[in-house]
């Protein structure tokens, strides 16, 4: 093996290293998931006030959609919490049995 080949391979090594402590980090992943839910709930508010301002009145398709976006928004935030909760007790238990 050439020089090259080895200085690229310690490269593709310490990218990831890098990628595996950034997933560690819960705070980064936290701010992800936060950032996920401001950006879902932002979408809805924002079909909701286009559906307003440009809607052609039809208040029974309004409702439908967005009662539908803001089903998934519901949804998808209450995943997203219960698998943040799950996480956070897997990693006190992880801190908890090193201790």
């Amino acid at each position: 093996m050439n020089d090259g080949d080895s200085h690229s391979t310690e490269i593709g090594r310490r990218m990831k290293e890098e990628r595996y402590c950034i997933a560690s980090n819960g705070l980064i992943v936290n701010i992800k998931v936060i950032s996920l839910t401001v950006a879902l709930v932002s979408v809805l508010s924002l079909e909701t006030e286009m559906l307003t301002q440009f809607g052609d009145g039809d208040v029974l398709l309004r409702q439908i959609i967005v009662g539908s976006t803001g089903a998934f928004v519901y949804l998808t935030v209450l995943i997203l919490r219960h698998i943040w909760l799950i996480k956070a007790q897997k990693r006190l238990k992880h801190d908890l049995i090193q201790i």
